[in-house]
């Protein structure tokens, strides 16, 4: 009798152990989840939700035109050197932004660098050289033209200078560290930017890794 009463006793201390054991691991893992969740939520707290612009390139273009027309017997040519200036700004839509925590590292998923405007100025516009005849000048309607034609032209050259899109990248890295380094529980921490790549010919994510 005192055998079996020993016996019951000693799989009762088992069985409380396992579910001890059982409760306390679930309670950590909670623990860890919950933690995850309030980082997360606490950076997505102070991430921007649209537009953002991360990077601003101001420029003055040089622009040389030159035109010619039939006039009667004779060409009549008129050609000029102008400039203008203009301003792109460089960024990315923040709803996009992904957040992933693993290891204590902060994973910041980017969407990519995008031209969000291109506007040009046309009080700035400026003739050095003219060289025009009495039958063919410039006027407004030409004036209007060449910036149109300018603004185009400018737009496809800056889409294939990475430097700039890169510029963009780096800003943002600066701006978004200086946010999120102050936030409670993201102090040494690392924060790694997986970036979506603006030139669609690479096919890997650029990954940069910021210790806060």
């Amino acid at each position: 009798m005192d055998l079996i009463i020993t016996i019951i006793i000693a799989l009762l201390c088992v069985i409380g152990c396992s579910a001890f054991a059982f409760s306390a691991g679930s309670k950590i893992k909670t623990k860890v989840i919950k933690k995850d969740i309030d980082i997360t939520s606490t950076i997505k707290d102070v991430l921007p939700v649209s537009e953002f612009s991360s990077f601003v390139y101001h420029y003055t273009a040089v622009i040389s035109h030159h035109d010619a027309v039939n006039f009667l017997n004779f060409t009549a040519e008129k050609k000029g050197i102008f400039t203008i200036d203009g301003c792109v700004k460089f960024g990315f839509i923040g709803k996009e932004i992904t957040i992933d925590y693993r290891y204590n590292n902060i994973i910041l998923n980017m969407p990519k660098i995008i031209i969000l405007s291109h506007d040009i100025y046309p009080e700035t516009f400026n003739i050095y050289d003219e060289k025009t005849t009495i039958f063919n000048k410039y006027n407004f309607n030409d004036i209007n033209d060449i910036q149109l034609n300018h603004k185009a032209t400018q737009i496809q050259k800056i889409e294939n200078d990475f430097g700039l899109f890169i510029q963009a990248e780096q800003s943002a890295e600066h701006i978004i560290y200086s946010l999120l380094s102050n936030l409670p529980g993201v102090k040494d921490k690392s924060i790694i930017f997986k970036w979506e790549d603006f030139r669609q010919a690479l096919e890997s994510p650029q990954d940069t890794e910021i210790t806060v």
